[in-house]
């Protein structure tokens, strides 16, 4: 198991404290937050990027604090630095996943789709198949699916990041 970096390790208690005061939230401003501070955890722990991680943080925080143009200015800046290491690098699965959450929250379900499509095959195409990374993405989609009523396609989508969640507590 690879452990935290400091600033890492920090980002993640300071989430948790967080988290903790927000439980008098509706249940949907819960979720949010939880996507927001796992994200927030996973981008300070990339310390070896800074203008992807920046760009990212900046993006959540704006987001989380209701500034939907500015959020929406800086994940797609984070895309772009991210594809600058590559069309298939760890980045671009990671960002495109993060806007499309942001799209499908707004509910801009055809943007939010196309992204969560790229996003899937830049992390089939990185990683291995039953890697927690993919089924993030995969839940995700489903989220999107079962919310704009192709909830068959969501469930097998569901089942598919299940499995992977299966096989990796094994």
């Amino acid at each position: 198991m690879t452990q935290m970096t400091p600033t890492a390790l920090h980002a993640w208690q300071s989430n948790r404290k967080q988290m903790r005061n927000c439980w008098q939230k509706s249940a949907a401003q819960k979720m949010l937050f939880a996507i927001i501070c796992a994200a927030a955890t996973l981008l300070t722990a990339c310390e070896r990027l800074p203008l992807w991680r920046t760009y990212s943080a900046a993006g959540l925080e704006a987001f989380a604090n209701g500034d939907v143009a500015r959020a929406e200015h800086f994940l797609t800046a984070a895309v772009k630095d991210a594809e600058r290491h590559g069309p298939n690098d760890f980045r671009v699965a990671i960002t495109l996943n993060i806007l499309a959450g942001y799209y499908r929250t707004l509910e801009r379900y055809n943007e939010a789709e196309s992204l969560y499509e790229r996003a899937l095959a830049v992390a089939e195409s990185r990683w291995a198949p039953n890697h927690p990374r993919i089924a993030g993405i995969l839940e995700n989609y489903s989220l999107l699916l079962s919310q704009t009523g192709r909830v068959n396609e969501g469930a097998l989508m569901a089942g598919r990041a299940a499995a992977i969640r299966r096989s990796q507590s094994n």
